[in-house]
């Protein structure tokens, strides 16, 4: 039967809360999430007991808790229920989002807004070009951001939803842009367990070649009888952005479909901690919800899924080629290192002296102007441009040495080692610089 979501525009906080079990294979074991010195989070939580007598007013207990699956781990999952392969999957075909294509390597598929960390916020994004110009400046522009005057996020979260409405539904930060410019989350999840019980073990990496290779280690699971999921859609953050019916609707929908996909299809969190969903629990403002499944129960995978599409087509249309990504709503951008360094070769080195093979794209000899009047001159130079990890900067210092034979056979200074080696320096330098302004720790000028 179709949804019932005329609630949610009345309400302020939908919880949806899922019992679950673990997957059964694993003896009731499963493995959470983990934090760099760390290890799992646990922790005393709080809860309401239990209490029969209604005469006596409610009271608060603590609880050991583990945390199986963190907030931000759960926007990223929630993101990925919607993927397949570089795009978006059959159902959400047609949503705006921002491609990234390698200019280094043929303008193959390099990442997208909706598989980055940080969304529109990646450094891949901003640092892309559209065209010449570059995309951070593209949306700066349409969204009007100016340091020297206020934010309205409620104004620019339109223009945000046009580029890729997954940064409205979880959160983004256009530090670069301008550090008052933050969305958070619309939809917040995490997974946790209540009174969990240890269970350690262990194992051995056995090598076959030496003893060395032999190496113990430990492993720690868990067990609990309690295991939730919980998802909190903020209602009243989204009234707030004042976006119109279309675009509300969709997003509406579009968090309960992910919230479904992810219970019924993506419940395998890693090697060892995957769960079954035994029960959901559906809330607005702490009443039971009937969204049209009945009072406090979710609905049926089918009418979710049909009134997202539904939802979907009202907002974006239909696409109408499969291979056309304008129709699609997809922007197309092309990520290509915008530094170089340049030394000017000395008198009586011609490129004749250099071995670039390999390089060519990447590495040239040509001519180079500089300056205006009479301070104008021109001179050779070699020229690195692009991408250079450190294996190529190696590589091409190996093509041209330190030292190498004359026509006599003696081992001589070769001065074209010095030109590589003086202009692989002015590259890193250059791209240090880059990496500090894509990283948003050094300023990149005055804004209009």
């Amino acid at each position: 039967m179709p949804l019932a979501l005329a609630p949610l525009d009345s309400a302020s906080r939908l919880l949806v809360q899922a019992i679950l079990h673990v997957a059964p294979g694993s003896g009731g074991r499963f493995q959470p999430t983990g934090f760099p010195d760390l290890g799992p989070a646990l922790y005393k939580g709080v809860r309401i007991a239990q209490n029969n007598d209604t005469q006596e007013p409610s009271r608060t207990e603590l609880v050991d808790m583990l945390l199986i699956e963190s907030v931000q781990s759960m926007a990223n999952r929630l993101e990925e229920v919607c993927l397949q392969g570089e795009d978006y999957n059959e159902d959400c075909q047609g949503i705006p989002y921002v491609r990234v294509l390698d200019g280094h390597r043929n303008n193959a598929f390099l990442t997208s807004s909706v598989r980055e960390p940080h969304r529109l916020a990646s450094p891949y994004v901003l640092g892309a070009k559209l065209g010449d110009a570059v995309y951070r400046d593209e949306i700066r522009k349409a969204l009007k951001a100016n340091k020297q005057r206020p934010v309205h996020i409620w104004k620019m979260v339109p223009s945000i939803f046009e580029l890729d409405p997954g940064c409205v539904l979880h959160g983004v930060f256009l530090e670069e842009i301008d550090g008052r410019i933050r969305l958070p989350r619309l939809v917040s999840a995490c997974i946790e367990a209540a009174s969990p019980n240890q269970a350690n073990s262990g194992g051995v990496y056995r090598g076959e070649v030496t003893a060395k290779d032999n190496i113990p280690y430990p492993k720690q699971e868990f067990t609990s009888s309690t295991i939730t999921a919980s998802f909190i859609f903020h209602l009243a953050t989204l009234k707030g952005y004042n976006l119109d019916t279309n675009k509300t609707r969709f997003l509406q929908t579009w968090a309960l479909y992910k919230i479904d996909r992810f219970l019924h299809q993506h419940l395998r969190l890693r090697t060892a901690c995957e769960f079954d969903l035994a029960e959901l629990k559906v809330t607005l403002d702490g009443q039971p919800a009937n969204l049209g499944g009945g009072d406090g129960k979710w609905p049926s995978s089918q009418d979710v899924k049909a009134e997202f599409i539904s939802a979907r087509d009202a907002c974006f249309g239909r696409k109408l080629l499969d291979n056309d990504w304008a129709q699609r709503h997809v922007t197309v951008i092309t990520y290509a290192v915008d530094v170089n360094g340049k030394k000017a070769l000395p008198e009586g080195l011609t490129a004749q002296d250099f071995d670039l093979d390999g390089f060519a794209d990447r590495a040239k000899v040509e001519l180079i102007t500089e300056g205006k009047g009479a301070k104008k001159r021109t001179f050779a130079a070699l020229v690195i441009t692009g991408e250079w990890p450190q294996e190529d900067q190696n590589a091409l210092l190996k093509r041209n040495p330190e030292k190498k034979e004359n026509d006599d056979g003696d081992e001589v200074n070769n001065p074209a080692h010095e030109v590589v080696k003086e202009a692989l320096r002015k590259w890193s330098d250059s791209w240090k610089k880059l990496q500090k302004q894509m990283a948003g720790t050094e300023d990149d000028g005055p804004q209009e």
